[in-house]
C-alpha cells in the first residue's frame, strides 16, 4: 500500500507490421505508430510505400512515476496502446488500427521481454499484425519489484533508437528469386481493364518491380522472366518471418499506378531450399523464341510463384521442382534438375 509513487521507465520494441490497411490509392501506407502510456505518447518515424513496414525502434518512457501497488501491477499489469496511421502531406492523417497489450513486469531483474504477434484491430475487423514488446522497468526501492540497472540505451540509427540484440530476431541471408511468366484473368479497377500491369515484388521493405506488359490483350506474358533480390536478411525463427508481398500494379496515363491486385505469401518455409543444388540460369520467354523454342507457360503442371534459397545442411528429397517444369515448357527438357518440388500457383486478389 502506498500513498507515495513509484518510478518506473517503460521501453517500447516496435520491430515491425504486416498486412496492415492501405491508407493510398496506390494500394500502400506511410506507415508509423503512435505508443501511448499513461499521459504520455511517442511515435516512431514514417515508413514509405509499404503495406509491411520495418520500424525496428526502442521508444523510451522515462522518468514515469505510478501510484499503483507494485505487487498488484506484476498480477494485472498496465496497459500500452498502439495506434498505427498512414501519414498524409495534405488531409489529416488516415487512421490504420490499434492494438491495446499489457506491459512486460517482472519482479527480478535483468529479464527481459520477447516479441510477440500483435492483432491490429480497426474499428471490429482485424487489420494486420503488430510485432512487438513492451517493458516496464522499476528504478526504485520497492520490495515487490527489484530495482533494475537500466539496461544501456540501444543503438541509434537516423537518432533514433533500435530494438536491441536479445530482443530483436536473429537474422540469416537470403536470396529471393521470383520467376514471373505473365498475368492472366484480371478483373477490371475502377471500372477499366487492366492494360500495362508490372509485378512488384516486397519483403522486408524493399522492392523489386518487372517492367510493365505493353498490351495484355495481344500478349500477357512479361518479357524478362524473373525477379531476384541477391541478398536480403530475414529472422531465423519462423515465428518473426515476415509475409512475401505479389502486387500487380497497372500503368495508367497521367503517371497513375494504381494497386490493382495483391497476393500474401506468409510462410516462405515450403519455398526453400539448399544454395547446394542452385537451379541454371533461367531463359526469358523472348531467348526461348529465339533459340527455336515454344514458350508455353500453360504447358507445365504448377505455374512457379516465389523460391526462397537458403543455406541449411539439410538435403531435400529428390523430386522434378518447377525448374524442370520451366524448361520442358520451353522444350529444353536437359536442362531439368531434380532438386525438389517448390511449386505452387499464385492468385492475385484484386
Amino acid at each position: 500500500e502506498s500513498g507515495m509513487s513509484d518510478s518506473y521507465e517503460l521501453r517500447a520494441y516496435v520491430y515491425q507490421a504486416r498486412g496492415i490497411r492501405s491508407g493510398d490509392e496506390s494500394g500502400m501506407s506511410d506507415a508509423y505508430c503512435r505508443v501511448s502510456f499513461q499521459h504520455r505518447s511517442l511515435q516512431t518515424r514514417v515508413i514509405s510505400e509499404t503495406v509491411m513496414p520495418t520500424w525496428d525502434e526502442t521508444l523510451v518512457f522515462d522518468n514515469l512515476h505510478l501510484c499503483e501497488d507494485p505487487r498488484q501491477m506484476l498480477k494485472n499489469p498496465p496497459e500500452v496502446v498502439v495506434e498505427i496511421f498512414d501519414k498524409d502531406t495534405i488531409a489529416k492523417d488516415d487512421f490504420l488500427g490499434r492494438v491495446g497489450s499489457p506491459v512486460f513486469v517482472h519482479a527480478n531483474a535483468g529479464v527481459q521481454p520477447a516479441l510477440q504477434w500483435y492483432t491490429i484491430k480497426h474499428l471490429s475487423e482485424e487489420s494486420g499484425q503488430l510485432l512487438a514488446a513492451f517493458h516496464l522497468i522499476a528504478t526504485s526501492e520497492n520490495p515487490a519489484i527489484k530495482m533494475q540497472q537500466l539496461p544501456k540505451p540501444p543503438q541509434t540509427r537516423e537518432k533514433k533508437y533500435i530494438v536491441p540484440s536479445g530482443i530483436r530476431p536473429e537474422m540469416q541471408r537470403y536470396r529471393i528469386e521470383m520467376l514471373t511468366w505473365g498475368i492472366r484473368d484480371m478483373k477490371r479497377f475502377q471500372a477499366l481493364t487492366i492494360g500495362n500491369p508490372a509485378v512488384q515484388l516486397e519483403c522486408c521493405g524493399e522492392i523489386k518491380a518487372t517492367e510493365p506488359i505493353e498490351d495484355m490483350k495481344k500478349n500477357p506474358n512479361f518479357q524478362k522472366s524473373t525477379l531476384v533480390f541477391e541478398s536480403i536478411y530475414l529472422p531465423k525463427k519462423k515465428i518473426y518471418c515476415p509475409p512475401l508481398n505479389i502486387g500487380v500494379v497497372d500503368h495508367r496515363s497521367f503517371g497513375r499506378k494504381p494497386l490493382v491486385g495483391l497476393h500474401c505469401v506468409r510462410n516462405l518455409e515450403r519455398y526453400q531450399y539448399s544454395s547446394a543444388l542452385s537451379p541454371p540460369p533461367m531463359s526469358t520467354p523472348k531467348e526461348a523464341r529465339e533459340k527455336g523454342k515454344t514458350f508455353s507457360p500453360e504447358a507445365a503442371d504448377e505455374p512457379v510463384a516465389v523460391v526462397a534459397e537458403i543455406d541449411p545442411d539439410k538435403k531435400d528429397e529428390e523430386k522434378f521442382d518447377w525448374w524442370s517444369k520451366y524448361y520442358a515448357s520451353i522444350g529444353n527438357a536437359s536442362a531439368a534438375l531434380k532438386v525438389g518440388d517448390y511449386s505452387s500457383t499464385t492468385r492475385i486478389e484484386s
